[in-house]
Order: C-alpha cells, then sequence, then structure tokens
C-alpha cells in the first residue's frame, strides 16, 4: 500500500507539472475553463475503475460539459502553437489529477487492502515533498542563475520585491 501512495504521488506531481506548464503556456483564461473538467475526468474515472453508476442526466452533463471544452480546445488552434501546446498539457494534466482522486479513492476504501487517511497522506505528503526537494536540488540549483536569476534582473527586480 505503502508503494501504491507513492505511485500515486508521482501521478499527482506529473499532473500537477503539466496543469502548471500548460497555465503558463496557455493563459490564465483557458486554463481554468480546461480545468474544471477534473470534476467530469473523476466521473468517467470513477466509471471504469470503481464501477461506479451514471444515471441519463448525468451522462448527458458530460456530454454537454466534454462538447464545451471541445469548442474550447479547438478556440485556442486560432491562439497559436504555444496556446494549443499548453491547452492540451492542461487536458492531460486535468485527467491525471483526476486519475489521482480515483485511485486514493480505491486504495483508501476499496479492495482488500485499505488504508488510513492518515498513512495516507503522510506517505503521499512525504514522497511529494522529496520529490520536489530532489528537483530543487539537482536541476533548479544548477539552473538558478538562468531561470531565477537572469529573468528577474531582466524585470529589474529585487529579492525583496520577488519574495513580497
Amino acid at each position: 500500500t505503502t508503494f501504491k501512495t507513492v505511485g500515486i504521488a508521482c501521478v499527482d506531481i506529473i499532473a500537477q507539472t503539466m496543469n502548471y506548464s500548460g497555465a503558463t503556456m496557455a493563459g490564465p483564461t483557458i486554463f481554468a475553463i480546461v480545468y474544471s473538467s477534473v470534476t467530469i475526468w473523476c466521473a468517467l474515472l470513477s466509471r471504469v475503475f470503481l464501477k461506479r453508476a451514471m444515471s441519463s442526466l448525468q451522462w448527458l452533463s458530460v456530454v454537454v460539459v466534454f462538447i464545451g471544452l471541445g469548442v474550447t480546445g479547438f478556440s485556442s488552434l486560432d491562439l497559436g502553437p504555444e496556446v494549443t501546446r499548453g491547452t492540451v498539457l492542461v487536458i492531460l494534466g486535468s485527467a491525471l489529477h483526476a486519475l489521482m482522486y480515483v485511485l486514493s479513492e480505491v486504495i483508501m476504501n476499496n479492495g482488500m487492502e485499505v488504508v488510513s487517511a492518515t498513512k495516507y497522506c503522510a506517505v503521499y505528503g512525504s514522497s511529494a515533498c522529496s520529490a520536489y526537494f530532489l528537483w530543487q536540488m539537482f536541476y533548479t540549483r544548477r539552473h538558478f542563475g538562468e531561470l531565477i536569476l537572469e529573468p528577474m534582473r531582466m524585470a529589474g527586480t529585487s529579492y525583496g520585491y520577488a519574495l513580497a
């Protein structure tokens, strides 16, 4: 169960990386619209993994929301390849984020192995925090100048202002 929880944390790290990268490329409006699909993805993935039944009205709602998301996705094609890539990243990130919720429910409430919320949160938080710490130590630290200091210098800002 501990390894499954770590795996779920990894899925969420990938999802959030895709969402934040996509938001940077697509912009906040498209991000907000597309990211709201997490609820719909949860409904679909709950149907697949948890065998949850949905009423006809719920299925109709899912279809309507997906049509709306499709319109948003296709409209991003007119805004250029960067926005389109960002939109695709947010769509995939939203689906993975929903998968994290469903998999969490699977190991906390179903099956032979039931993990307590306390243990789940401790393992999940510790593994995600460790992964982000390692990223900062081995990637960001090496590229701190180009990723942090140079953009700050170009923007004419200071450490104090950036952290305020």
